[in-house]
């Protein structure tokens, strides 16, 4: 994995947690994050780091979304990171959008049990893609622990994972055109 694409900066620890970790396992000078956020905020602690870029802008308005799609040269990336609202009306939108102009491989949704709306969309997209997707703190606890982001939060918040790329590569072995 070398081409992320994130959605919700914030400070932009997250951004900075994938670069370590993909710059581990591969040549960081391949590596390529684009992180958007509605709104500048203080993302000092990813400032300098050549390989990733800061969009600033709503991800569906179409200077923003122009800009986003020019960055990875219009073509596939290997994570679609949705890290924004938590309005799964919103998430859906995001994803809808970004997996039509960017087919990623993967796809990571966080907080998908935080709110009903949340939960709702995930329930859908579980509909959809089935043994592709996953709620990844079911199979690994370590991953999210209940609390860790609000105590007061009676409920897990989840991590979705959805493996996009084996998804389609299944669905179209299925095809009865192929």
């Amino acid at each position: 994995i070398t081409r992320v694409l994130e959605i919700g900066t914030f400070r932009g620890g997250s951004s900075l947690a994938m670069y370590r970790g993909i710059k581990h396992n591969e040549d960081s000078s391949a590596v390529k994050i684009i992180t958007v956020d509605i709104e500048k905020r203080n993302t000092s602690q990813i400032d300098n780091i050549k390989s990733i870029s800061k969009v600033i802008g709503p991800p569906l308005a179409i200077p923003t979304l122009n800009t986003i799609i020019n960055e990875f040269d219009r073509k596939p990336i290997d994570l679609l990171f949705l890290d924004s609202t938590k309005e799964g009306k919103v998430v859906m939108s995001h994803l809808s959008t970004f997996v039509l102009f960017l087919e990623p491989r993967f796809i990571i949704l966080d907080d998908i049990m935080l709110n009903h709306s949340m939960e709702l969309m995930w329930k859908s997209l579980q509909g959809l893609f089935g043994e592709y997707s996953s709620n990844l703190p079911d199979l690994i606890p370590e991953i999210r622990i209940k609390g860790e982001i609000d105590s007061k939060c009676p409920r897990h918040p989840g991590f979705g994972f959805i493996n996009y790329e084996g998804f389609i590569a299944a669905t179209q072995s299925e095809s009865p055109d192929k």
